[in-house]
């Protein structure tokens, strides 16, 4: 029988080293990989009311996966 997800809340946040280079006064360009995170999330199933609430937390330092950016200062 397959499950009816009635509602689905996820919540995360991830603080991640890194650099920023401004070629000019007002646009940067970053270069981050993923530090330490947390993620949760809670779903609860329609026919039976079971509410099911998963956590993560770790530490991620791999530079195979950077992040690149360009923000503009104003």
């Amino acid at each position: 029988m397959e499950k009816k997800i009635d509602s689905y809340k996820s919540f995360g946040v991830a603080l991640a080293p890194g650099l920023a280079y401004f070629p000019t006064p007002k646009i940067g360009i970053e270069l981050s990989v993923r530090g330490l995170y947390f993620d949760s999330a809670t779903s609860k199933e329609e026919s039976n009311g079971e509410r099911t609430t998963t956590a993560n937390f770790g530490l991620d330092v791999s530079s195979l996966a950077p992040s690149v950016g360009v923000s503009f200062h104003f």
